[in-house]
């Protein structure tokens, strides 16, 4: 989108344990940032398969995953 790479971007990804209020929240306080000609983009978790994705049952304070998932999110957070 911008071969200059001369866009700031800030990267976020949506946080399962806070409600809906909280993301509003924090959208309005980052809107600013916009006004600056900075690039906000929501992206997901950083390592997902939707295909194998199931939110049934699950506590979202429980580590849960494929191995490699679980693997690949710890390497990356290294």
């Amino acid at each position: 989108m911008y071969p200059e790479a001369d866009v700031p971007v800030i990267q976020l990804n949506r946080d399962y344990s806070r409600d809906a209020q909280y993301h509003y929240d924090l959208a309005k306080q980052l809107a600013g940032l916009r006004t600056k000609g900075v690039l906000i983009m929501g992206s997901g978790n950083m390592v997902h398969n939707l295909g194998k994705m199931s939110l049934k049952g699950k506590d979202f304070n429980e580590t849960y995953g494929c191995d490699w998932a679980i693997e690949a999110n710890e390497l990356l957070k290294r």
